[in-house]
């Protein structure tokens, strides 16, 4: 009886390990044009972009690097794309590599974060 619960136990072990590596996750390094210099301390920028994309459906998590100018997303491509992301980043108010920034966003920017 005790081996055949141990086969049970193993077989269920398998069937969620092989789900849980079936996931289809994905992550994203999405290049940026991030202008201040101070993002860390003021939490304006950061927080605007990130918390924007983890409002789109599909994103997992969202994390600028300011200083790399760059924004890791791991997101799900059954929900979402990198072009959605894109097109969110853009819509903050900042430029993404392929995506030019919304002019009504950009403009409700902090002074301290457009171009200069």
């Amino acid at each position: 009886m005790k081996t055949f619960k141990l086969i049970i136990s193993i077989f269920i072990l398998s069937v969620v390990l092989t789900s849980c590596s079936q996931s289809g996750g994905k992550s994203v390094s999405l290049k940026t044009e991030i202008y201040c210099d101070h993002c860390e301390e003021c939490e304006s920028c950061k927080p605007r972009v990130e918390n924007a994309l983890k409002k789109v459906d599909g994103v997992e998590s969202a994390e600028m690097k300011v200083n790399e100018k760059t924004i890791v997303v791991n997101y799900d491509p059954a929900k979402t794309d990198e072009q959605k992301i894109k097109e969110a980043i853009a819509q903050t108010g900042f430029d993404e590599a392929d995506v030019k920034a919304d002019a009504t966003a950009y403009d409700n920017l902090d002074d301290c974060c457009k171009k200069k």
